[in-house]
């Protein structure tokens, strides 16, 4: 007798709807689902390894899914050459589930994204699911967030690094790996091909961000450095920007959140004076104040390379403003600039003003939630605003967003009045 084909289970109208759903979407999103059955598992399974299948992106939100059901999954990945993109969100995986990650990763040979959001692995599992990882060859993003994988888990994505090429952007997001993980990593920058690495919200202190600037010494391949909320404070930004004086790889840095001040600031400004690589700089919330700002202004009149600078919410007021605009006098590369939530006052938006009639490079400055501004002051912005017309698009926003302050004197002579003898020299008055 020959061979018979096996027979397929004839499906319920629910699985037929399911199967269709898998097979046409080319972004599936299974979510809020009470349990995924064996049997739903297997009709998702069948429509991921149809040739029709159009799924480019899968993403599992909040899925209660037991261990039978991510195996069959997971199964159906490892010869599938559609899927790019794998995301779990507030999916719990157990050993199980870790295990068939692992193995789908060893043998999937088309995944570029890959991604686990509070999904509560424990650091055990967390290490088997990477031994998939070192011999990927497709993977190119990696994200983990809030998955407690701890000191040991930064570990062992050290040690991905330094074994799988493919990979070019590893972020990882409020995970307490501390000083001790992120010394891990710094240590396999020198031996990976990473591109772009984000820890934000891992606290890696000063000397986290010490290990950082010492793997920056020699390597040129990283390009982009998220370290947003580590409070690294000033120590940690000084070792940083000494380290990336002569740095020819970072092109994008961010350090909002750092707790950085004026001191931290001088070390930035510094470090502008002589970096020719960085194109974007975010020091969003941060302390920087005036006198930070006047040291970062100094920089940038010799940076012939920064094209983007965020100073957002930073305590910048009339005296930091005034430096930034004389700033611009000298600047000719800075295209965008973002003093949002500061205090500049009247002041800053005439120094502002005045050098928007003479520079040309500028495309963007954002001068939303400024506080002490009166009409006089939006009245030269938008008069200097037309000298300048990719300028007076986006300052549009700001002259819709201002509320006068009834109590800000547009006068001359009251703002002259409170300020000191050193904010005087400033203004050359």
């Amino acid at each position: 007798m020959g061979n018979r084909r096996k027979k397929q289970k004839i499906m319920s109208a629910k699985e037929k709807e399911l199967y269709q759903m898998v097979l046409d979407s080319s972004r599936l999103n299974l979510s809020y689902t009470d349990i995924v059955s064996v049997e739903e598992a297997r009709v998702i399974a069948r429509a991921l390894k149809n040739r029709r299948a159009q799924t480019r992106s899968m993403t599992l939100y909040k899925m209660n899914i037991i261990d039978e059901a991510v195996e069959i999954i997971m199964e159906a990945l490892h010869n599938n050459v559609n899927v790019r993109y794998l995301h779990l969100l507030h999916t719990s995986i157990t050993s199980t589930g870790a295990k068939a990650l692992s193995q789908m990763l060893t043998a999937n040979t088309t995944l570029n994204f890959f991604g686990l959001s509070n999904c509560s692995i424990n650091r055990g599992n967390f290490k088997n699911l990477t031994e998939g990882m070192k011999s990927n060859s497709s993977l190119e993003q990696v994200h983990f967030t809030e998955n407690q994988i701890g000191v040991e888990g930064a570990g062992e994505l050290a040690k991905v690094l330094t074994s799988n090429s493919s990979i070019q952007l590893l972020s990882i997001g409020e995970e307490q790996i501390l000083s001790r993980g992120t010394r891990s990593l710094a240590d396999a920058l020198a031996q990976s091909s990473l591109d772009a690495l984000s820890l934000q919200g891992v606290r890696i202190t000063y000397v986290g961000a010490k290990a950082l600037a010492e793997s920056l010494r020699n390597n040129n391949v990283l390009s982009r450095l998220h370290l947003d909320f580590n409070h690294i404070g000033d120590l940690g930004v000084r070792v940083l920007s000494e380290n990336l004086k002569y740095n020819k790889g970072v092109k994008k840095l961010q350090l909002s959140g750092n707790s950085i001040s004026n001191d931290g600031a001088m070390a930035i400004g510094d470090m502008l004076k002589v970096n020719s690589c960085l194109k974007a700089l975010f020091l969003t919330d941060n302390m920087i104040g005036d006198k930070g700002t006047r040291a970062i202004s100094d920089g940038l009149k010799t940076n012939c390379h920064l094209t983007f600078l965020d100073l957002t919410n930073n305590q910048i007021r009339k005296v930091g403003a005034k430096a930034l605009a004389d700033a611009l006098k000298w600047n000719t590369k800075l295209q965008s600039l973002n003093l949002e939530d500061n205090e500049i006052g009247n002041f800053g938006v005439r120094a502002f003003a005045q050098v928007f009639k003479y520079n040309t490079t500028l495309r963007s400055c954002d001068l939303i939630g400024n506080n002490f501004i009166g009409q006089l002051g939006v009245f030269v912005l938008v008069d200097a605003s037309k000298y300048n017309l990719y300028l007076e698009e986006t300052l549009q926003f700001f002259f819709e967003s201002v509320e006068f302050d009834e109590n800000i004197s547009d006068d001359d002579s009251s703002v002259m009045g409170s300020m000191s003898d050193e904010d005087s020299v400033l203004f050359g008055l």
